[in-house]
């Protein structure tokens, strides 16, 4: 599914709670709080590892007087999927 964008000020509560609890991880003796930052971190890198990226299809140079035309298939929905099997 789409996934909303973080806003700076979630992206910031993320990065202080990972740091504070990184420290107290590290520096505090509460071994127990280097956990979340380590989460965190193998989120962030199975996210980007399995992010959809964009793909050009075509590039072509238009004059005056040519038009384009850009649309979309629509996907198939898992009912119509499941039907192709059978």
């Amino acid at each position: 599914g789409l996934m909303a964008k973080k806003s700076a000020k979630q992206k910031s509560l993320v990065a202080t709670l990972s740091s504070a609890a990184l420290r107290r991880g590290t520096f505090g003796g509460q071994r127990g709080y280097l956990a979340l930052p380590v989460a965190l971190s193998i989120l962030r890198r199975v996210r980007k590892a399995t992010k959809k990226t964009e793909q050009t299809i075509g590039l072509e140079k238009l004059i005056a007087g040519q038009a384009i035309l850009i649309s979309a298939l629509q996907p198939v929905t898992r009912r119509a999927r499941k039907a192709a099997k059978q």
